[in-house]
């Protein structure tokens, strides 16, 4: 199972971090594995990622969409990267629309996971499902 915590939720979280972070560590235990959804925009901080048992970095899709500017975009999603990376998380980019986003993410860490219509557009799961027959 999997939860997301939306930016525009997460200040929720800072009033008792503690009481929130034993709450997330009960629901590991349990299978539950959380993300950080847009990260970078908003409310998510480093704070969040060294505090909370976050398994998932969902970098926001502005990011991935200023590939190709070394300063806005690049810098941004390898410095993401490489600190999801020591932490053990998982990164998944959102908003992969080029064949050069894809490459510049498959080159800068081959287990990104990687959403976008560049790779196909949002379908019903029955069509999903009759799509792999």
């Amino acid at each position: 199972m999997s939860v997301r915590i939306h930016p525009k939720h997460a200040g929720v979280l800072i009033d008792d971090v503690s009481d929130v972070v034993a709450k997330m560590q009960g629901l590991n235990r349990q299978g539950v594995e959380f993300s950080i959804d847009d990260f970078g925009t908003g409310y998510s901080s480093l704070s969040y990622i060294s505090q909370l048992p976050v398994h998932e970095l969902k970098i926001d899709q502005s990011f991935v969409q200023s590939i190709g500017d070394r300063r806005a975009g690049d810098g941004v999603i390898e410095t993401v990267i490489s600190i999801a990376n020591h932490m053990s998380m998982r990164v998944v980019a959102e908003g992969v629309e080029t064949k050069k986003q894809a490459e510049f993410l498959f080159k800068t860490d081959a287990n990104v996971v990687m959403q976008g219509f560049y790779y196909a557009r949002p379908v019903a799961v029955t069509q999903w499902r009759a799509s792999l027959k």
